[in-house]
């Protein structure tokens, strides 16, 4: 039997339901959330993909405006790269992940 969640492109589909995820900022963000998907450890919303309103030609990264005070807050930024890029760069996938856990478990 087929996994029920697949990472496609920038999204993530479950097939029991045909329906899909938000759109991630890259395919390895979208695999990140997978992967904690299948531990149980992330809770996605998925909707028919027509009932997404952010359906956008897919990129390396999905573009937000530089004014956007929640999805793209100035304060995150510096240099044009995202606070979460950079740590990503610089943790490597293992460090990440780690680093994500202990961030959502401070959140609990």
């Amino acid at each position: 039997m087929a996994e029920r969640y697949q990472v496609r492109g920038l999204r993530i589909w479950d097939s029991e339901t045909d329906t899909y995820s938000k759109l991630f900022q890259n395919e390895g963000h979208a695999r990140h959330i997978y992967n904690m998907l299948l531990c149980g450890k992330h809770a996605l919303k998925f909707q028919p993909l027509s009932e997404w309103q952010d359906d956008k030609p897919a990129s390396d990264a999905v573009e937000q405006p530089a004014s956007d005070p929640v999805n793209n807050p100035s304060h995150y930024t510096q240099s044009g790269i995202q606070c979460d890029d950079a740590i990503r760069a610089m943790l490597g996938p293992e460090g990440y992940s780690a680093y994500v856990r202990g961030t959502m478990l401070a959140y609990m």
